[in-house]
């Protein structure tokens, strides 16, 4: 699983970033990005990999980039930071779809725990993709005999 972490500025809000990306678990693949044009990359080449996304607009110029590229996030659980509370950014920020949204002034505890909700969320649905694989192909091996003898 990755874990992608995008924040444009490197002003006080990346330093708290980086205490989230500290608590992360260490089996994580963390990536940490702060070009738009890097995370799109990045995006598009991983979109099969079971991804976690935190993205952080510190302005709403920020926010405007992001929801350029908010076709990349389809099938992407990822936490949005937004940079205030105003209801031209909470509008713009809903229309990217993400599974949470805090705000900039959001305790970070707050974001770590919606964090490590994603991460269970996106082990679980893996998990029950393997097994619900596997019952499949029995079923499947179980009735070839079935279908030879017809």
């Amino acid at each position: 699983m990755n874990i992608i972490f995008y924040c444009a500025g490197k002003n006080g809000y990346y330093d708290n970033l980086s205490l989230l990306i500290k608590r992360c678990p260490q089996r994580k693949r963390i990536e940490i990005y702060s070009d738009i044009e890097a995370l799109s990359h990045k995006i598009k080449q991983s979109y099969r990999d079971k991804t976690v996304a935190v993205i952080c607009a510190e302005t709403f110029e920020d926010l405007i980039d992001i929801y350029l590229i908010k076709h990349l996030f389809y099938g992407i659980a990822f936490i949005l930071i937004l940079p205030d509370n105003e209801k031209d950014t909470l509008a713009m920020g809903s229309l990217l779809r993400p599974l949470f949204t805090f705000s900039i002034n959001s305790n970070i505890s707050d974001i770590y725990a919606a964090l490590q909700r994603l991460i269970a969320r996106e082990c679980f649905d893996n998990n029950k993709n393997h097994s619900t694989c596997r019952k499949e192909n029995q079923a499947r091996s179980s009735l070839k005999p079935l279908l030879r003898a017809a």
